[in-house]
């Protein structure tokens, strides 16, 4: 969720006018600052689709091509089931069916028994703290 939130601040700008038609091939190589790190933007869109999805594709389309779909169209995304849970207990604490593998952001963020478990797993991993399956999954979605 929080990899969405800096997606949508520092691209979509920019992500309308180049979303649709756009060659990705000219901004796979442009440098991104990720986590202290710099790397090309087609490696920054593969790890976080893969990180958000569980896979480097989706639906048959390239990173690249999600990555700007999510920044030029966020609100179609915002109802899509597309987040991957695999944790078992946090699907359970979403009341999602133990088969349904993804979620909405927009489910997630107004499921209050979760976002009050995700904010008691962020001050836990604040605090050094050592957390369960479920507990790090949470901060993960």
């Amino acid at each position: 969720m929080k990899f969405l939130k800096v997606l949508v601040f520092v691209f979509s700008p920019a992500a309308a006018v180049f979303a649709g038609g756009l060659d990705f091939k000219v901004l796979s190589p442009l440098p991104v600052q990720d986590g202290g790190r710099v790397k090309p933007m087609d490696t920054f869109a593969r790890e976080g689709v893969r990180l958000i999805t569980g896979h480097e594709t989706y639906e048959g389309r390239s990173a690249m091509d999600i990555l700007w779909d999510w920044l030029a169209h966020p609100d179609l995304w915002e109802k899509k089931d597309f987040i991957l849970v695999e944790n078992l207990e946090l699907r359970s604490l979403l009341g999602v069916p133990r088969d349904q593998k993804r979620v909405s952001p927009g489910m997630l963020s107004r499921h209050e028994e979760f976002m009050i478990f995700a904010r008691a797993s962020y001050d836990k991993e604040q605090k050094k703290m050592t957390l369960n399956a479920m507990e790090t999954e949470s901060l993960e979605v």
